[in-house]
Order: C-alpha cells, then sequence, then structure tokens
C-alpha cells in the first residue's frame, strides 16, 4: 500500500512539474513554416523570434509564449538574395533593390566616386548593402568607356599594379578587368598582370568575358571569377576541364544575355551567335562540371529593375538545368561564401533575423519566388 501511494504521488509530482513548466516569452513564433537556410531544406518548423535574432528554430513551441504567433502553414522562409552583378546608379535603385527581398548587391562597374558615398548606407534598413569593384579596369575606348562618365583607363605609361592599387584606394571590395573583343581591349599580357595585382591586394580579380575562348584563357591566368557566360560557341572537353582544374565561379547573366540576342536578332548578328537555348546548356554543362554559379543581373542594362529582374534570373537558372534549391543557392549560400559575406544573412539560429517569407515553396516551384509575403532586415519586419 505504501508503495504504491509512494508511485501515485512521484507521478503527481511529475504531472505538476510539467504543467508548470516555465516557458519564454518572445516576441514572434513563426508557427509550421517550411525553411530553407541556403543549404537544406526543412518542413514544418517553428521560427522562434525574440530582440530581432533567431533564438531557435523547432519542431514544436511549448517551451515558448509569444507576442505575436504567425501562421506560416503553405508559406517559405528563405535567406535574403544577394545580385552579384548590377550597375549602381542611385540610392534609389539599392531601395528598391531591398524591397524585392535583395539584401546585396554587387557593382562591377560604376562611376568613380559614386560607390563610396552609396555604400554608406550598407548597414541602412532600408537599402540594400553595396560591394563594388568600382571603375572596371579597360583600355581607352574599350567597353565600360561608353557609359557617359570618365574612366581612368589602363596604358603603358604606368605598371599594372598602379592601376590596381588606385581601384583599391578608391575603397574597390573587388577588382573587375575587361577582355571584351568587339572593342580595343587589354591583352592577356596586362591582365595576367593585373590578376596578380589583385591577389597582392587580397582582392577578387573578376573577369568580363563574351566568348569561350577568352573564359579559358582567363581562368589558365588564374582569374577569380568570371562575369556573363559565353555565347559565341559551345566550350571544348579541353576548356571545360581547365575551368574544372582552375574552378573559377560564373556569373552567367542569362536575362541580359538572352535580352541582348533579341537585340542582335533585330539587328540581324545573331545568327553568328549561339542561340539561347544553347546558352542555357552551357550553363547547365558548368554546374555539372562542379563550376561554381551565382546569379547576377547586370540590371540596369536593357532597362532591368534591380531586385525584381534577379528572381527572373534564378528562375532561368531552372530552365538551364539546376534544380530549385540549387538555383536559390546561387543567389543564396554561393555568393556569401565567394564574397565572404555576413553568414548573419542565413536564417539560422543565433543569427539575425534577415529573410523572406515566401507564399508557397520555391524549392518546388521557383516561380512562387515572385509571391514576397514578408521581408525581414535585422529583425524589422516588412509587408508587402
Amino acid at each position: 500500500m505504501k508503495k504504491a501511494l509512494y508511485s501515485f504521488l512521484l507521478i503527481a509530482l511529475a504531472f505538476h512539474n510539467s504543467s508548470c513548466e516555465y516557458k519564454q516569452t518572445v516576441d514572434y513564433i513563426i508557427h509550421n513554416v517550411k525553411l530553407f537556410d541556403g543549404t537544406d531544406v526543412y518542413e514544418n518548423v517553428n521560427v522562434i523570434i525574440d530582440d530581432g535574432r533567431i533564438i531557435d528554430i523547432a519542431s514544436e513551441t511549448r517551451r515558448y509564449d509569444a507576442v505575436e504567433l504567425l501562421e506560416a502553414k503553405g508559406f517559405t522562409i528563405i535567406p535574403p538574395l544577394i545580385d552579384s552583378h548590377v550597375h549602381i546608379g542611385s540610392l534609389s535603385q539599392l531601395k528598391e533593390s531591398l524591397l524585392a527581398g535583395v539584401f546585396v548587391d554587387i557593382d562591377l562597374h560604376s562611376s568613380p566616386g559614386s560607390a563610396k558615398s552609396f555604400k554608406a548606407h550598407r548597414d541602412s534598413l532600408h537599402h540594400s548593402a553595396l560591394l563594388s569593384s568600382g571603375p572596371a579596369l579597360t583600355v581607352e575606348g574599350g567597353h565600360g568607356t561608353q557609359f557617359g562618365y570618365p574612366v581612368s583607363t589602363v596604358n603603358k605609361k604606368r605598371e599594372p599594379l598602379a592601376f590596381v592599387e588606385d581601384r583599391v584606394k578608391e575603397g574597390a571590395d573587388v577588382i573587375k578587368i575587361i577582355r571584351e573583343p568587339m572593342l580595343p581591349t587589354l591583352s592577356f599580357e596586362t591582365i595576367n598582370a593585373l590578376i596578380k595585382a589583385s591577389h597582392h591586394f587580397d582582392k577578387l580579380a573578376i573577369g568580363h568575358i563574351s566568348t569561350a575562348s577568352d573564359a579559358a584563357k582567363l581562368s589558365e591566368l588564374s582569374i577569380d571569377g568570371l562575369s556573363h557566360v559565353w555565347f559565341d560557341r559551345r566550350i571544348t572537353d579541353k576548356e571545360e576541364r581547365l575551368l574544372q582544374e582552375k574552378r573559377p565561379f560564373v556569373i552567367p547573366t542569362l536575362l541580359v544575355t538572352r535580352e541582348l540576342l533579341k537585340f542582335g536578332e533585330k539587328k540581324g548578328w545573331a545568327n553568328h551567335y549561339l542561340p539561347f537555348q544553347d546558352v542555357q546548356k552551357e550553363v547547365n554543362r558548368l554546374h555539372k562540371a562542379g563550376i561554381l554559379l551565382l546569379a547576377g543581373t547586370d540590371a540596369p542594362n536593357f532597362g532591368l529593375k534591380l531586385g525584381s529582374s534577379l528572381i527572373e534570373e534564378i528562375i532561368l537558372m531552372v530552365s538551364s538545368g539546376l534544380s530549385e534549391t540549387e538555383a536559390l543557392k546561387t543567389a543564396t549560400i554561393n555568393p556569401i561564401k565567394v564574397f565572404s559575406l555576413d553568414r548573419n544573412l542565413l536564417p539560422l539560429r543565433g543569427h539575425r533575423a534577415n529573410f523572406i517569407i515566401i507564399e508557397g515553396d520555391p524549392t518546388e516551384d521557383i516561380t512562387t519566388l515572385h509571391k514576397i509575403k514578408e521581408v525581414w532586415v535585422m529583425g524589422s519586419r516588412t509587408e508587402k
């Protein structure tokens, strides 16, 4: 009898303790949401947010009381997007970009001094953060000199190291190097020296290319990344092996390439180049070869809008053969790795609440990226 009574008391005590379990009051619980954290996908989780930070990602919520419970069944949280190739001309573009869920823009050629002034808003809750190359390294009359603002060009009067040093002193985050044979362009000898100078200053060297042979040659010279995918011909097996060996990242800029080829059709010269579907096959070939791809739009060229155009670029990645999650990585974890960006841009436990809530599931249907419900910036919530 005493033993039975003792057992009963233990059970009663356990029940009392569980019913009186301490609950932490938090600002938000995003309940029953799908989560893509940049690497993995999680079904039906609860994202717990307090004081602007993700304090937990849990399968249940009994430890928490929320000031506001957000029911999110049928919605997906994804990391903020990153556009790895833009050209910034005004602060309003950075505001437009953030509203579309793009938290970082990588400017790969802009007027002298403009990027520096825009970078002052890098920690703003109302503008995307900006990284910039400043003016690209090109020659007199070369690509990059046609946009109506002065660009100091590379010449033989000074050593290549001096031109890179100029950009570094101007605050360049990366170095952009132009190889464009349709106009006067840098020699491979000079490009080689510019790449070495970039690495001397611990800067990534990113090469503008438009031909398969230039992509291969710049890779051979140990360029860190290539901006644009070639569209003159298919790469050879030998060139593919070279890219696999050297492993430059590639920013295909599919959207602007498609627009360029459409323009070529109107002007009568597009038949000298690959059809756009074959350009997409080249991107798929790179992906299968293990080359890291980054999504970039080259906006505002051809009237492309910063922010919203990146969604179309990601969709084109999928139609080029990437899975939805692999395409999302081209605008999230891949550029974070390449540009050593703040990992708080990933929705992980302990990180600041930086993410996008999508109505639908872009890990299964990439077109749902158009259905942005909310944008969270440093814990600040904005409904679309």
